[in-house]
């Protein structure tokens, strides 16, 4: 578990006082993405849920204006689309997660990645769906970006395309630095082996000098 880089307002389930020398209190603990998670998703489950926002106004809107009011730093910790799916009521078969892509999809924002274990722990488990999803876009992304070392690799004349698709693979796979140096001199500059000469006296088909 890594501890947040953003700073979060603690709450009154997880703040403490921590007084050095005194015994019967325990230190301090930063609260990670874990924890904020898990306060959100209970705060707007059980005290948002049962508030309603007043007439006229956009309930979206109402509810991000009182998430932020309470976690200052959540929406910048999950984004809108996750926080805003916490509000759905997700049908059969569908998942937080399908909620939190639909919005994102609407409002052309990024949407949430259900691999990350800190928004398993706000939209609850991803569904078969989502994960196969998921693993698509990741294989597109590093394919991509693959492509895109190859890409520039042909874009300079001293290169042949072998050595263009060394880096294609070598970032597909993982190839460490040293073994994909080699690679790339072997394949700027081959190695010309001297022809063999004949060890014996060249004989007829047959056999027979």
């Amino acid at each position: 578990m890594t501890t947040s880089s953003v700073r979060h307002q603690p709450t009154a389930s997880v703040a403490a006082v921590a007084i050095a020398g005194r015994a019967g209190w325990a230190a301090l603990r930063t609260p990670t993405d874990l924890d904020l998670a898990a306060a959100v998703r209970g705060y707007t489950w059980t005290t948002l849920g049962g508030r309603r926002p007043a007439a006229g106004a956009d309930p979206d809107r109402t509810t991000l204006t009182r998430i932020r009011s309470r976690f200052p730093t959540a929406e910048q910790t999950f984004g809108r689309p996750a926080l805003l799916a916490l509000t759905r009521r997700p049908g059969p078969g569908v998942c937080g997660f399908c909620c939190a892509a639909l919005l994102a999809a609407t409002s052309g924002e990024l949407r949430p990645s259900p691999a990350s274990p800190v928004l398993q722990a706000l939209l609850g488990r991803p569904c078969r769906r989502c994960q196969a999803r998921q693993r698509t876009s990741d294989h597109v992304a590093a394919v991509r970006a693959a492509a895109q070392v190859e890409q520039r690799l042909l874009d300079h004349r001293d290169v042949p395309p072998l050595a263009a698709r060394i880096g294609f693979w070598a970032v597909r796979l993982g190839v460490p630095a040293e073994i994909k140096g080699q690679a790339f001199a072997d394949a700027l500059h081959p190695r010309r082996t001297p022809p063999r000469r004949p060890t014996s006296r060249i004989t007829t088909a047959g056999g027979r000098r």
